[in-house]
Protein backbone atom coordinates (compact mmCIF):
# COMPACT_ATOMS: atom_id res chain seq x y z
CA UNK A 1 0.00 0.00 0.00
CA UNK A 2 2.80 2.40 1.11
CA UNK A 3 4.82 1.36 -2.97
CA UNK A 4 0.91 2.93 -4.64
CA UNK A 5 0.87 5.78 -2.12
CA UNK A 6 4.43 6.31 -3.50
CA UNK A 7 3.90 5.77 -7.18
CA UNK A 8 0.63 7.82 -6.74
CA UNK A 9 2.72 10.81 -4.95
CA UNK A 10 5.27 10.47 -7.37
CA UNK A 11 2.84 10.57 -10.43
CA UNK A 12 0.86 13.42 -8.58
CA UNK A 13 4.54 15.34 -8.56
CA UNK A 14 5.29 14.76 -11.75
CA UNK A 15 1.72 15.76 -13.38
CA UNK A 16 2.51 19.44 -11.09
CA UNK A 17 5.78 19.80 -13.07
CA UNK A 18 4.26 18.50 -16.11
CA UNK A 19 1.32 22.04 -15.43
CA UNK A 20 4.24 24.19 -14.04
CA UNK A 21 5.94 23.47 -17.22
CA UNK A 22 2.95 24.35 -19.47
CA UNK A 23 2.41 27.30 -17.59
CA UNK A 24 5.79 28.78 -17.94
CA UNK A 25 5.33 28.46 -21.75
CA UNK A 26 2.04 30.11 -21.83
CA UNK A 27 3.16 32.75 -19.63
CA UNK A 28 6.22 32.80 -22.04
CA UNK A 29 3.66 32.72 -25.11
CA UNK A 30 1.65 35.35 -23.62
CA UNK A 31 4.67 37.62 -23.44
CA UNK A 32 6.17 37.04 -26.93
CA UNK A 33 2.21 37.93 -28.33
CA UNK A 34 2.86 41.08 -26.39
CA UNK A 35 6.22 41.66 -27.52
CA UNK A 36 4.89 41.27 -31.30
CA UNK A 37 2.32 43.41 -30.65
CA UNK A 38 4.41 46.06 -29.44
CA UNK A 39 6.99 45.86 -32.19
CA UNK A 40 3.77 45.98 -34.68
CA UNK A 41 2.28 48.93 -32.76
CA UNK A 42 6.32 50.92 -32.92
CA UNK A 43 6.38 50.31 -36.52
CA UNK A 44 2.54 51.61 -37.10
CA UNK A 45 3.89 54.70 -35.11
CA UNK A 46 7.06 55.07 -36.86
CA UNK A 47 5.67 55.02 -39.91
CA UNK A 48 2.88 57.51 -39.03
CA UNK A 49 5.83 59.44 -37.55
CA UNK A 50 7.73 59.72 -41.08
CA UNK A 51 4.30 60.50 -42.63
CA UNK A 52 4.00 63.66 -39.88
CA UNK A 53 7.51 64.49 -40.90
CA UNK A 54 6.65 64.83 -44.37
CA UNK A 55 3.04 66.43 -43.89
CA UNK A 56 4.98 69.02 -41.89
CA UNK A 57 7.93 69.61 -44.82
CA UNK A 58 4.83 70.15 -47.43
CA UNK A 59 3.17 72.01 -45.04
CA UNK A 60 5.93 74.37 -44.46
CA UNK A 61 6.94 74.95 -48.16
CA UNK A 62 3.38 75.32 -49.04
CA UNK A 63 3.58 78.21 -45.92
CA UNK A 64 6.74 79.70 -47.56
CA UNK A 65 4.95 79.80 -51.11
CA UNK A 66 2.42 81.29 -49.29
CA UNK A 67 4.23 84.05 -47.31
CA UNK A 68 6.03 84.84 -51.28
CA UNK A 69 2.77 85.37 -52.27
CA UNK A 70 1.20 87.80 -49.42
CA UNK A 71 4.40 89.28 -49.84
CA UNK A 72 4.20 90.03 -53.56
CA UNK A 73 0.40 90.93 -53.02
CA UNK A 74 1.21 93.43 -50.07
CA UNK A 75 3.65 95.29 -52.53
CA UNK A 76 1.29 95.46 -55.12
CA UNK A 77 -1.11 97.08 -53.12
CA UNK A 78 1.41 99.30 -52.38
CA UNK A 79 1.83 99.96 -55.64
CA UNK A 80 -1.58 100.37 -56.38
CA UNK A 81 -2.21 102.92 -53.29
CA UNK A 82 0.79 105.15 -54.35
CA UNK A 83 -0.73 105.77 -57.53
CA UNK A 84 -4.39 106.23 -56.24
CA UNK A 85 -2.63 109.03 -53.97
CA UNK A 86 -0.86 110.58 -57.19
CA UNK A 87 -3.87 110.34 -59.00
CA UNK A 88 -6.20 111.66 -55.99
CA UNK A 89 -3.50 114.72 -55.49
CA UNK A 90 -3.26 115.13 -59.45
CA UNK A 91 -7.12 115.38 -59.43
CA UNK A 92 -7.35 117.85 -56.70
CA UNK A 93 -4.99 120.04 -58.78
CA UNK A 94 -6.92 119.75 -61.82
CA UNK A 95 -10.00 120.87 -59.70
CA UNK A 96 -8.36 123.80 -58.57
CA UNK A 97 -7.76 124.80 -62.27
CA UNK A 98 -11.02 124.47 -62.71
CA UNK A 99 -12.26 126.31 -60.29
CA UNK A 100 -9.51 128.76 -61.11
CA UNK A 101 -10.63 128.94 -64.96
CA UNK A 102 -14.11 129.14 -63.70
CA UNK A 103 -13.52 132.02 -61.52
CA UNK A 104 -11.75 134.06 -64.08
CA UNK A 105 -14.74 133.24 -67.06
CA UNK A 106 -16.97 134.76 -64.56
CA UNK A 107 -14.65 137.51 -64.24
CA UNK A 108 -14.69 137.98 -67.76
CA UNK A 109 -18.09 137.89 -68.48
CA UNK A 110 -19.06 140.62 -65.76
Amino acid sequence: MELLNACEALDTYRLELAYEKTLRQNELLYNLEDIRKLRVQIFLLENDNGDLRSQISTDGDRLDEQACSVKATQNQLDLTKASWEKAQGELRIKNRETETLKVGALDVQV
